[in-house]
């Protein structure tokens, strides 16, 4: 650490130069001026990352971890959805900010948590970069130079803030990859590196975007493997070595990863097929290296014109590129999906890689190693900046023969290439001046004030191009994006008690998202990208006319595109606009009960049986059950009279139920199925049954009884408790190591 500490003031100074290059690229969503302010973009972040962030806040700020969540997909385990990221500790920082100095949760709370998260990426990849290149004389540069690649290039001035967990999880790389470079400095394995490099990854895949985080695993254990490969070290290290990181990594998050598993092990996803998932980058956007804001709405390829020279002489002068160079090569091939040989190759070989979908998203591990290699690349040209020359005069040549193209084009076809030949000429004035750079300033300035010359050209590239970029922001304010509170829209079905019984609405249209979450509304649906498959396919099979799906999930009110529905008897209450026109609020006039007694039961064998028995027009759903089960109860033969069964309270993670039947009867309840629910009746355990294609079930004998669902899932326990003793176990290894080198520091200096 001897580089460190001699350069403390210059990295001092780097250090302040990215907070303030992040107050700049920044500004407009950090300004307290409201007629300046912009905000992200409506999409999912305002749709899904909103609706969770403020569910969790809530139940945070209340006291509770909330396991379950009863206002989205008919209900679904919150803490098994992997985008929840109840146990990521960013998050909780947030909701005791807000609880301390804000006035409860708000769209702008979320965008600054995804923008200090960007900070303390460029930050962490300084310091990686600065770790990795100390013995040379210009690491500062070289470590300024590439957490300006990776911080605001393309990829993460995309749409990674944009997908909050996506973001979330790999701004957590440098650390991971300085951990690993400490643990293998020296022959022998530091187990502190690996711890570090352990935590970091425990942390991305709390953070709720495995996609990423699978990514990164095995990005780690390979850079762990070269690192150790250099050291000459033996495979007995690296075994030991990848075990303790996998080991630490998967106890850190075992309170995360086991629901997240049994949850997605049952989701709709885990039936896709390979036609699903293999989607990928058209070979198109190879176009946008140079010409970013061309072929699709986001831009992930384009580095900075300066970039592309830099990264060249990297990898063809410097020693320390040849892991990065196919770290890079590989993610851009993989990026491409099934037009690519390598993903199709890989599909049934690498563990993990049927579960994800987006092959794009590879194209993260590309910007860590092109943020790598180009830190490199400028301590070669710091060195010999003739090593630029070439490259300076080829990328000249392209985007002069690009932007003349396009001029061509846009005075023949006029306003249609208004905007590319915008940006081409723009490349092009990128490439002059770093053209400029190379060959005519180079040799009249010294090379400090040459390399921040060409940080400054990387900066005025990247930040003109992505600081406002409209794939990004919404040219308004957070307080004019989404309503926080319930909407009038939607007041008169929150304000709906019904008797203090539970009820649903179908809100694809009007509620829409998940915003069932955000104004306590029970909604079927939701956008979510896990779904329980049971619940999939009763609620999407319809989208404008689902009376099986209003029906078993005690649907009340629906929002709806036609003015009238026949297939369940409604009122029309109201009418208004949403994105995708006009639509229809109807209420149900006879709803089913969210509890209800039945006395008639058809055994099934299945969902789809379930599924076909409910949609025959012969078969009364709301007096009779398909049961997955042999009855496990004498039935009477007709219904009797006196029966009762109503909702006495109802919380996220218990549900009780008081039922009053003259005779055995089954209660079938608008509940979704699912492990870790446990039913008790009158004090006394009794099992839940699976019926309606997904929904429960409960044996209730003749009688008053009370039932109470708790949801005390194995998962969350068995996870919790192995979480609690790695954090134990690496917080005990650590202070000994602390207090061991405190002791051998006391040896030394007594012995001097």
């Amino acid at each position: 650490m001897k580089g460190f500490s001699k350069g403390w003031r210059w990295d001092v100074l780097a250090v302040t130069l990215l907070v303030i290059l992040w107050g700049i690229f920044f500004w407009r969503l950090l300004t307290p001026r409201a007629a300046d302010q912009i905000s992200f973009d409506k999409g999912d972040f305002s749709g899904h990352y909103i609706p969770f962030s403020a569910y969790l806040h809530n139940n945070l700020t209340d006291g509770s971890i909330p396991l379950w969540n009863h206002y989205n997909n008919g209900g679904f385990p919150f803490a098994g959805d992997n985008q929840s990221s109840i146990y990521y500790f960013p998050k909780w920082i947030t909701s005791i900010l807000i609880q301390t100095f804000g006035d409860g949760y708000t769209y702008h709370a979320l965008e600054l948590e995804a923008l200090f998260h960007i900070l303390f990426y460029t930050l962490a990849f300084y310091a990686f970069l600065r770790r990795l290149t100390l013995e040379h004389h210009a690491s500062y540069f070289g470590a300024f130079f590439g957490a300006i690649v990776a911080g605001y290039s393309g990829y993460m001035s995309g749409y990674p803030p944009l997908q909050v967990q996506v973001m979330s999880s790999g701004v957590w790389m440098p650390l991971v990859l300085l951990g690993i470079l400490e643990a293998t400095r020296t022959p022998k394995l530091s187990w502190l590196g690996i711890i570090l490099g352990a935590f970091a990854l425990g942390n991305a895949w709390i953070a709720g975007h495995p996609q990423t985080t699978w990514f990164m695993s095995y990005l780690a254990v390979a850079w762990l493997w070269y690192r150790l490969y250099l050291q000459k070290s033996p495979a007995r290290d690296y075994l030991l070595g990848a075990f303790a990181l996998g080991a630490i990594t998967f106890g850190i998050t075992a309170v995360s990863f086991l629901p997240a598993y049994e949850y997605s092990s049952r989701s709709a996803r885990a039936d896709m097929g390979f036609d699903s998932k293999s989607s990928g980058f058209p070979y198109q956007d190879l176009i946008q290296l140079v010409l970013p804001h061309i072929v699709s709405l986001f831009s992930p390829l384009y580095i900075g014109i300066s970039t592309l020279a830099v990264v060249f002489v990297g990898v063809k002068h410097h020693k320390g590129t040849r892991f990065w160079f196919w770290v890079l090569l590989f993610g851009l091939l993989f990026s491409f999906g099934s037009a690519s040989a390598l993903y199709q190759g890989l599909y049934n070989v690498l563990p993990g890689l049927t579960v994800f979908r987006g092959q794009e998203r590879a194209i993260y591990i590309s910007s860590i190693a092109v943020s790598i290699i180009a830190a490199y690349g400028v301590l070669v040209a710091y060195d010999q900046r003739d090593t630029l020359k070439r490259g300076a005069w080829v990328l000249l040549a392209i985007t002069g023969v690009l932007a003349s193209v396009m001029s061509v084009l846009w005075l023949a076809q006029g306003q249609a290439f208004a905007e590319i030949v915008n940006i081409a000429w723009f490349v092009l004035l990128m490439s002059g001046l770093f053209l400029g750079l190379v060959i005519g300033v180079s040799q009249t300035l010294s090379r400090p004030l040459w390399a921040t010359g060409l940080i400054a050209l990387l900066v005025f590239d990247v930040f003109s191009l992505f600081m406002f970029a409209r794939s990004n922001y919404d040219y308004n304010p957070p307080t004019q994006q989404l309503s926080i509170t319930v909407p009038d829209r939607l007041r008169v079905v929150a304000d709906d008690e019904n008797e203090g019984q539970p009820f649903r609405v179908d809100g694809y249209r009007g509620l829409q998202e998940d915003y069932g979450s955000l104004y306590g509304i029970m909604d079927m649906r939701g956008i979510s990208s896990l779904i329980l498959g049971s619940v999939d396919k009763i609620v999407n099979r319809n989208y404008v006319s689902n009376s099986l799906a209003w029906e078993v999930y005690a649907v009340k009110y629906i929002f709806n595109e036609n003015v009238i529905i026949t297939s369940v008897a409604t009122e029309l209450i109201g009418e208004g606009q949403d994105y995708f026109g006009k639509y229809y609020l109807h209420r149900v006039l006879d709803p089913r009960p969210f509890a209800q007694l039945v006395y008639d039961v058809a055994v099934v064998d299945g969902d789809e049986f379930a599924l076909a028995l409910l949609s025959d027009p012969n078969f009364n759903r709301r007096d009779s059950l398909a049961l997955h089960a042999e009855v496990p109860i004498d039935l009477p033969e007709e219904a009797p009279e006196g029966a009762s069964a109503r909702v006495t309270e109802f919380l996220p993670e218990r549900i009780v139920v008081s039922v009053n039947t003259p005779e055995n009867a089954m209660l079938s309840l608008s509940h979704n199925d699912y492990p870790g629910w446990v039913a008790t009746l009158d004090g006394e355990r009794v099992p839940i049954y699976r019926a309606n294609g997904g929904l429960t079930a409960v044996a209730i004998p003749s009688g008053e009884h009370e039932l109470v669902l708790v949801y005390d899932p194995l998962s969350f326990k068995i996870g919790f408790a192995m979480s609690l003793v790695t954090w134990l176990g690496v917080a005990g290894y650590v202070l000994y190591a602390a207090l061991r080198s405190r002791r051998q520091a006391q040896v030394v200096a007594h012995s001097v």
